[in-house]
Order: structure tokens, then C-alpha cells, then sequence
């Protein structure tokens, strides 16, 4: 999956408290407003950790799995 992060709330987090910098572990593995983060002026730095990267994504795919299972029952 393609795409940023960090998510909606986070960037909203970022109007709030006016904070000075955002850092992520990856911008490939989940949605999010990276771009919009930086139109306002906060400096973001993406840290490419392969091995983030990794653990991130088996999170999400076995997050997605147990979602699937609870909205049918199966849980």
C-alpha cells in the first residue's frame, strides 16, 4: 500500500499544539498528510527504517485480518 503518514488526527495534533517537527518512520506504508504538514511550515523528516517498515506492515496486515473476522462474527 502507497501512501504517508501521519494520520488525521496527528495532523491535526499539529494546528493544536503548534508543534516544532514531525518524524516517521516511513512515508509507503499507511495513509496520511505528509504534504499538508509541511504547507504549514513544519520541517518532516522520514527515518526509512527497513525494519519499521516491516514490523509496521505485518501490523496492518494482521490488523486488517482481525477487522475482517470481527465485522463478520467470526470472533
Amino acid at each position: 500500500m502507497e501512501g504517508q503518514d501521519p494520520d488525521h488526527i496527528a495532523y491535526g495534533m499539529f494546528h493544536i499544539f503548534d508543534f516544532g517537527q514531525l518524524v516517521v518512520g516511513s512515508d509507503k506504508v499507511s495513509g496520511g498528510q505528509i504534504a499538508d504538514v509541511r504547507q504549514i511550515g513544519v520541517p518532516v523528516h522520514i527515518l526509512k527504517d527497513a525494519d519499521g517498515v516491516r514490523a509496521l506492515q505485518k501490523w496492518i496486515d494482521i490488523n486488517k485480518l482481525l477487522r475482517v473476522r470481527k465485522y463478520l462474527g467470526a470472533d
